[in-house]
């Protein structure tokens, strides 16, 4: 081999074919419109490996003197030092005219990453503000694929994520955004709010001490943390909230709305009316405000005034869902069953993935003696929500009226420990050990309910119930 030292450059036939092969890979993935950094690889090390195998033949070839290469004896390497750093000269250049390359095109990659970016959260937005939020998570998700650092994505999708209830998925892509920019207010109000729809009130305040720290006159943090504070029964620091909030903005309604709704919470339904009112004398379309202060009157026995509210935020919005089925709660407490199915039809019909409605009309159905409709009606609220204990309190009292003991039973005790703090199934599971013969575990079960108990009807239940087993 009088041109080519096989013996001592073996290694050069692979390299070279490798780095074709690597280019061809690249070419028909840029050419299939993969501008991934995988390709962008693929196609420098393959132009490197190529070049560098090239060069060292060709300098090889041009180092040996003419009628040396044409003797049959191998010529030795690199005999001129003066070809050699020629070599080495062109090996550099092609590293460094790859790298420059490489890096040109990346930006060039990442600029036109950019720019289809911004079109595709545009369009997200829109399907945002549509309420279509699956569509919507779709085009930002297009959007991060163009430009992973893209904030607005980012913020964007955990946003339509939380609309549609995939909190924890929201706060995955809110802790992407802070990774990458940690002085984000929105950002971390939009992760305390997160966490708030989760219960994870501490974390959530948490959030909205960073959001204020950064931005002391953002007012929805300070609403925020207010109403987070109230769920923690922290409610002097929910006040102090409150106040701060109306400080920057004397006409802001969402506060109005979390400071009543926190008063109706400590049951001072004056006040919490009054802050309602506030809002219609703000604002005399507020359909929330009517439902809110409806929500009020009904808590106070008052269902005349509740129901006219109700009544009212269905004439300024017919598809009003919450309306709906907070006025069939209403005919369902005046035992106007058939109303309150009406009603709850109306609201599912708007809302159809409404744990608490679901329910309601399936305890309708169970008033008016149709058994199996209401479990129907229990099953699917279980399956939209399967942390609702009411569903499975419910549930229970339909099994236990069939007869069901055992299926019962396991619905109280599955209520129970998602809501320990609620006399309801106590009750139930008390009755079912009576009716079993299991009066020791009864009896504990009405004291139990007895001691939690705040609503008349369920205490005088228990009370019956266990003066019937004491009684000699």
């Amino acid at each position: 081999m009088n041109k080519f030292q096989w013996k001592n450059d073996y290694w050069l036939l692979p390299v070279g074919l490798v780095g074709l092969v690597l280019l061809v890979v690249a070419y028909l993935r840029f050419w299939a419109g993969d501008w991934s950094v995988a390709a962008y690889i693929a196609a420098g090390l393959g132009a490197l490996a190529l070049l560098f195998a090239l060069v060292w033949v060709g300098f090889s070839w041009i180092s040996e003197p003419q009628k040396k290469r044409r003797t049959a004896a191998p010529p030795r390497h690199w005999r001129f030092p003066r070809a050699r750093y020629w070599a080495w000269g062109g090996l550099v250049l092609c590293l460094v005219g790859g790298a420059l390359a490489g890096y040109f095109l990346s930006q060039q990659r990442q600029s036109v990453g950019r720019e289809q970016a911004l079109v595709l959260v545009s369009q997200a937005q829109s399907y945002a503000e549509a309420g279509e939020y699956a569509q919507a998570v779709e085009a930002y998700t297009s959007a991060i694929e163009q430009d992973p650092g893209s904030l607005d994505a980012l913020n964007g999708r955990g946003q339509a994520f939380a609309a549609q209830g995939l909190y924890a998925q929201a706060v995955n892509d809110f802790n992407a955004a802070l990774a990458i920019e940690p002085e984000l207010p929105q950002t971390y109000l939009n992760r305390g709010a997160a966490y708030a729809a989760q219960g994870e009130y501490t974390r959530a305040v948490f959030d909205y001490n960073s959001a204020l720290r950064i931005d002391d006159q953002l007012i929805e943090a300070y609403n925020n943390r207010g109403l987070a504070h109230s769920y923690l029964n922290e409610m002097e620091a929910a006040f102090a909230d409150y106040d701060a909030a109306l400080a920057i903005d004397p006409n802001y309604i969402k506060t109005y709305t979390s400071r009543g709704m926190t008063f109706s919470l400590l049951k001072e339904y004056e006040l919490a009316i009054a802050d309602f009112n506030k809002i219609l004398q703000i604002d005399p379309q507020n359909v929330s405000a009517y439902v809110n202060r409806g929500n009020v009157y009904a808590l106070m026995g008052l269902y005349e005034k509740a129901m006219a509210d109700y009544d009212a935020a269905l004439g300024l919005d017919p598809n009003s869902a919450a309306a709906y089925s907070r006025r069939g709660m209403i005919y369902a407490k005046l035992e106007q069953y058939q109303q309150a199915i009406v009603d709850y039809d109306a609201a599912l019909q708007i809302a159809a993935q409404d744990a608490e409605t679901l329910t309601n009309r399936g305890l309708a159905y169970f008033r008016l003696g149709q058994t199996q409709p209401a479990l129907a009606d229990f099953n699917q609220a279980i399956q939209v929500d399967p942390e609702y204990a009411d569903a499975y309190n419910n549930r229970g009292i339909t099994y236990a009226d069939l007869e069901e003991f055992a299926l019962a039973l396991a619905d109280f005790d599955k209520a129970i420990e998602l809501d320990p703090e609620d006399a309801n199934p106590y009750l139930g599971r008390g009755i079912v050990y009576v009716l079993q013969g299991d009066f020791e575990q009864g009896e504990s079960d009405l004291r139990t309910c007895l001691t939690l108990c705040s609503e008349v009807q369920v205490c005088d239940a228990a009370q019956s119930a266990l003066n019937m087993l004491i009684q000699p």
